[in-house]
């Protein structure tokens, strides 16, 4: 039975799915997006959500842009 916070995930490609051998940095990175959508934006419910700092989720979203422009050719 899902938890009071389930919901369908919006703004992706498709559902999260989970494959064996997928980098756990991209689930992370969907369950962020997807607990700060719910939260509409809300970092500091997020956090708490998340079982998380503040300041841990900030530095984690900072570093998942970081990465993304990195792997992003010609930036």
């Amino acid at each position: 039975m899902p938890g009071p916070y389930a919901r369908h995930a919006t703004g992706f490609d498709g559902p999260i799915v989970l494959q064996p051998g997928e980098p756990l940095v991209k689930l992370e990175e969907a369950y962020i997006k997807l607990t700060l959508e719910h939260v509409r934006g809300n970092r500091k419910l997020a956090a708490e959500m998340l079982g998380i700092s503040l300041r841990t989720l900030q530095n984690r979203i900072a570093t998942l842009r970081e990465e993304a422009k990195a792997a992003t050719p010609g930036a």
